[in-house]
């Protein structure tokens, strides 16, 4: 399935977890996918969503742009990207593919191209 242009972000969850499958995703402004989320650890640190989380699989977000994680921006979640293609997406600051703020990612299969931040790095954690 074609997803494009899109005017802001073409997905936003705060809550639970979100899968996407099979997705051609192009030209959104303001991060194509954010996640955000919390939960509570064993010590009592509420840090890091896993779950709630972001399931990216046999997906292309290509020539997407935000100002931070031009294709997808995740705070305190979990990003699993398996079988992904992120390229030619920008990021005025940081991470022109991908930006993680407090949270983890796992990339199986995935293959980041030609994506620019203007701090210089394709995936910013």
């Amino acid at each position: 399935m074609l997803l494009a242009p899109c005017a802001h972000s073409l997905l936003s969850c705060s809550a639970g977890s979100v899968l996407l499958q099979g997705l051609s995703i192009s030209g959104c402004k303001g991060s194509a996918v954010r996640v955000s989320g919390s939960i509570t650890t064993p010590q009592g640190v509420q840090w890091a969503s896993l779950p709630p989380g972001l399931h990216l699989v046999n997906t292309v977000l290509t020539g997407n742009a935000a100002a931070v994680g031009g294709a997808v921006r995740a705070s305190r979640a979990a990003v699993y990207l398996d079988s992904v293609e992120l390229s030619g997406n920008k990021a005025e600051q940081l991470g022109g593919g991908v930006s993680i703020d407090g949270g983890l990612l796992v990339a199986l299969k995935t293959t980041f191209k030609a994506n620019s931040a203007g701090a210089g790095s394709s995936s910013q954690m």
